[in-house]
C-alpha cells in the first residue's frame, strides 16, 4: 500500500512533490516520461538488482547512470 499525503511531513512532501508525475493536462513532465526513465535505468544491471547495500552508494550509482544516459 502507498503512503497517503497526510502521512507525510511537510518537509517530506516538498522534497518528493517535484518527482511526482503531473496530470495529462499539466505542461511538463508526464507519467510516461518517468516510466521511460526507469526503463532506461533498468538496463543497468546494478540498478535493477540493487547490489549496493548502502543507500549512499545506490544513490551515487543512480546519479552516474543518469549522467551516462544524458551524455548518449
Amino acid at each position: 500500500m502507498g503512503v497517503k499525503r497526510y502521512e507525510l511531513s511537510e518537509a517530506q512532501w516538498t522534497r518528493i512533490a517535484p518527482l511526482l508525475p503531473g496530470k495529462a493536462t499539466d505542461p511538463g513532465r508526464t507519467a510516461a516520461d518517468i516510466e521511460r526513465c526507469f526503463n532506461k535505468l533498468k538496463h543497468f544491471r546494478r540498478f535493477a538488482t540493487r547490489y549496493d547495500r548502502r543507500t549512499v552508494h545506490f544513490l551515487a550509482f543512480i546519479h552516474l547512470a543518469a549522467v551516462m544516459l544524458w551524455l548518449r
